[in-house]
């Protein structure tokens, strides 16, 4: 748990969102997406839901697959990760650079810069570089390409005050709930 957060904070996810991403995980597992069960679980864990019924029988089929010898490995019951470990790393990466590229792209918008990759971008990774974010020039030109189209309203040399803010939630998470009902 983060310590800048409160428990009662983080319990912002109400009961039908959980079940509607429950949902989502049955339906993209019965489309042959097996990694769901495991994002299924996951889910269960962070917001303390039961485990669906179709999850559980999912697992109990696997334990029953791995107690005869179908499967070997528990790591093919949920399949192949779709992204390769690099590809992970390096969204997560964008994630975390996410708001100050953006911050930067802004700032420098502001004090006159063209929204050209020669002259914006590697300021902004420049400038970044020395504030300590990890973001290279070729992560800036996605998170842009992703999140900045704004900035192509924002006028060179304004006078006009304007503000830029990014919101980040944490995960939401639930404690305490009883194991089993008594």
């Amino acid at each position: 748990m983060s310590d800048e957060y409160s428990r009662e904070e983080l319990d912002y996810v109400g009961d039908a969102q959980i079940l509607d991403l429950l949902e989502a995980s049955r339906i993209a597992f019965e489309g042959g997406n097996r990694s769901e069960l495991l994002k299924c679980i996951f889910r269960c864990a962070r917001y303390q839901a039961v485990i669906p019924e179709w999850a559980a029988d999912a697992l109990l089929a696997i334990q029953d697959d791995l107690d005869d010898g179908r499967l070997t490995d528990p790591n093919a019951a949920f399949g192949k990760p779709s992204e390769k470990t690099s590809t992970r790393a390096a969204n997560a990466r964008k994630r975390i650079a996410k708001s100050p590229v953006l911050e930067e792209l802004w700032r420098l918008r502001w004090s006159g810069s063209s929204l050209n990759d020669a002259e914006m971008f590697t300021q902004a990774a420049e400038n970044l570089q020395h504030r300590g974010v990890n973001a290279n020039h070729r992560d800036i030109k996605e998170i842009y390409s992703e999140h900045g189209a704004f900035l192509k309203n924002v006028p060179r040399d304004s006078t006009i005050n304007r503000g830029f803010m990014d919101a980040t939630y944490p995960k939401a998470r639930r404690w305490g709930r009883k194991i089993l009902r008594d």
